[in-house]
């Protein structure tokens, strides 16, 4: 059995370790050009999916920071709306991607059934004899003619907003309590990395089109910091926001699998676990194959689609409400939003189902 994984970041290089692990041989394409990681790029894990990689790679939740609590506040009057915290367990776990993706690559590159060529990922052909040299071929870069041609039909939505992600350094605190404020400019996060870092992400709305520029994201970090006294801080990525869910999983022998599958808002940071619970749907597929002797074949793909494209595309529609729904609440009078917010905090099941939804996702 022979699959070909098309790509090398870090959603690939996972799915790689699980598909060896069942002793199947694993045939990479990555690109020449030299793979370039943010050193700013940060990735929230759930404590189930953070479960799931501690089996392929144990320990792997020393190379992250915990999160023992999730609170929401309101610009309006920097109250604390919300409040997620488990107590016996971690809420999530935030990992620098650089440092993540390092430690998976030297686990894999060791495994003998492991094979990696070289192509330019722009030009790479998927003509009939490239097809037909694998039992599956699993695109995660999906920047290729025959995938850009197969996989074109999406839903689409433009936030008018652009995401900007950095790293500041701080003087030493407890650090363990990741917290999102819902501005006037957009969601706010702060998540730590250590006792002395913390990582940002400012999704801010472009009003009339105007350009904000990153010294301003840089004092409106400041003006809304509720606990940190900043004492650096590291470059600016950019990235527009945009919702983008592909109508179509497969052709072929050909599945379309990673980031570009379902890009999402990222103010609940649930982007890569996606890809996790898509993993794990994946390898319970292959698994369900193989336990019955059946070769894996198309229909693993079909499978994938029939059954986890519904859930996917409800849980990015689930992200992109909570998204609505905070855009609604800014013009809500205090009073009554406040109310709302008792409400929600002295539901349990509204706490309880919550916590089940950014940890399992649906139907996980």
């Amino acid at each position: 059995m022979k699959i070909c994984i098309i790509g090398n970041g870090l959603t690939a290089l996972i799915l790689a370790k699980n598909l060896l692990k069942r002793k199947i041989s694993v045939y990479l394409v990555e690109d020449p050009k030299k793979y370039n990681i943010s050193n700013v790029r940060t990735i929230g894990i759930t404590e189930k999916n953070l479960d799931f990689l501690n089996q392929l790679y144990p320990k792997i939740n020393k190379e992250g920071f915990p999160i023992k609590k999730i609170e929401i506040f309101n610009y309006k009057n920097s109250e604390k709306i919300l409040e997620f915290d488990s107590r016996k367990k971690n809420e999530m776990w935030m990992f620098k991607y650089k440092k993540i993706y390092d430690f998976v690559k030297k686990k894999l590159y060791k495994e003998s059934r492991f094979h990696t060529t070289k192509k330019n990922l722009d030009r790479l052909i998927l003509n009939k004899n490239f097809l037909n040299s694998y039992d599956l071929i699993i695109d995660t870069q999906l920047n290729n003619s025959f995938s850009r041609a197969n996989f074109s039909k999406r839903i689409k939505k433009d936030y008018f907003s652009k995401a900007f992600v950095t790293i500041f350094k701080h003087k030493k605190i407890l650090n363990n309590s990741a917290s999102q404020i819902f501005t006037s400019y957009g969601p706010l996060a702060f998540l730590p990395l250590s006792s002395t870092e913390t990582s940002v992400v400012f999704s801010v709305k472009n009003f009339k089109n105007s350009i904000i520029q990153q010294n301003e994201v840089k004092e409106l970090i400041k003006k809304y910091n509720l606990k940190y006294e900043i004492t650096k801080f590291d470059k600016f990525e950019v990235f527009d926001l945009k919702l983008s869910l592909f109508r179509k999983y497969f052709h072929k022998n050909v599945l379309a699998f990673g980031d570009t599958l379902h890009r999402i808002h990222p103010l609940a940071g649930q982007g890569f676990n996606m890809n996790l619970r898509d993993t794990k749907a994946l390898m319970r597929l292959i698994d369900y194959k193989l336990k019955l002797g059946y070769p894996l074949d198309k229909s693993i793909l079909r499978d994938f689609e029939k059954n986890y494209k519904h859930t996917n595309t409800l849980f990015a529609s689930g992200i992109d409400l909570i998204h609505e729904f905070f855009q609604v609440e800014k013009k809500i009078p205090i009073k009554i939003s406040k109310k709302i917010f008792k409400i929600f905090n002295s539901k349990k099941i509204f706490n309880d189902l919550s916590k089940k939804f950014a940890n399992e996702g649906l139907n996980f």
